[in-house]
């Protein structure tokens, strides 16, 4: 993997300098590739590493939809043509151009795409039945009640979730006999699973995901890229402090600018915001105080039986 690639995520210079002497085989490097077209910005520490090692390729067939999706993306209407090009082999975490003809061969072969030559430049569209298909994807899991929730854990941000997470997603409309969605974060899921597999497992049996963004935690984008990708409907929300960039300070109000590294090199750190991928998503807002929680929790729920139908 060349480190202009691995440059698209947030790296300490310990990371750099670690990342030049791995080495990670062809799978491995089209994960990795993948793992970072989905979650740009995120930042990458050494401890973090290994988990790049450990990214599990999408099945054939997921890949295949990534590029269902993406195609979606880039078209502004129906019949339009997309000019094929070397970003896709991330995209839909191909090795190279020749896994992506066999992905393009297969949704061709499926009829939710055609191919054409005649603008000079390899190019595909959608065909009605791919659009049909990017609507059973929009439909995954369409009779789940699970609704799987990304999230910091920290004491306080469990304590949020048990008294206004939870409650929010979890509430009963009047006259009903019981609540119509069910919420759970990873932690409170037993398993014997490897955590990540149990996290994707999870994922795909939910119907929606609550992504909370407080923290700026890669672990959380990660997830939330994920279910988007999969069709999900992603409510994102986040405290309102953790929402622009910040300086931080320590218990006397001094600003801390550098911490070491555990090979005592200094690193230059500040509060993150909501990544610029992200930023232009609509979010629920949120303040640690009584009404500003209670009021939270109200947002929250009107979102959902707004959006989840």
């Amino acid at each position: 993997m060349s480190i202009e690639e691995i440059y698209e995520v947030k790296l300490s210079l310990a990371v750099i300098e670690e990342l030049k002497s791995q080495k990670f085989s062809l799978r491995q490097t089209a994960n990795i590739s993948g793992w970072i077209r989905e979650n740009q910005g995120c930042k990458i520490l050494s401890y973090d590493i290994e988990r790049l090692h450990s990214i599990r390729a999408p099945a054939f067939h997921e890949r295949a939809n990534k590029i269902l999706l993406m195609l979606e993306k880039m078209t502004s209407y129906a019949g339009e043509y997309i000019k094929k090009d070397d970003s896709w082999i991330a995209h839909s975490w191909c090795t190279g151009d020749m896994e992506l003809r066999e992905v393009l061969k297969f949704i061709t072969d499926q009829k939710w795409i055609i191919g054409s030559t005649d603008f000079g430049d390899e190019s595909v569209k959608i065909i009605p039945n791919g659009w049909a298909r990017l609507e059973e994807l929009k439909k995954s899991s369409p009779n789940s009640n699970q609704c799987f929730v990304a999230m910091w854990f920290t004491d306080e941000m469990n304590q949020i979730f048990e008294d206004y997470l939870k409650p929010a997603i979890e509430y009963i409309e009047p006259g009903a006999k019981g609540s119509r969605f069910k919420a759970i974060k990873i932690d409170n899921v037993e398993h014997t699973n490897d955590i990540n597999d149990e996290i994707i497992a999870q994922i795909r049996r939910s119907r929606f995901m609550v992504c909370d963004l407080t923290g700026y935690r890669g672990g959380v984008y990660f997830e939330a890229g994920f279910a988007y990708g999969l069709g999900l409907d992603v409510i994102y929300t986040c405290r309102k402090d953790w929402t622009k960039e910040d300086i931080l300070k320590d218990s006397n109000g001094d600003e801390i600018t550098t911490l070491l590294d555990s090979n005592k090199n200094p690193v230059t750190v500040k509060k993150e915001g909501v990544h610029f991928d992200l930023a232009h998503r609509n979010r629920i807002e949120w303040e640690s105080t009584h009404e500003g929680l209670k009021d939270f929790k109200t947002k929250l729920e009107n979102r959902i039986k707004a959006v989840i139908v």
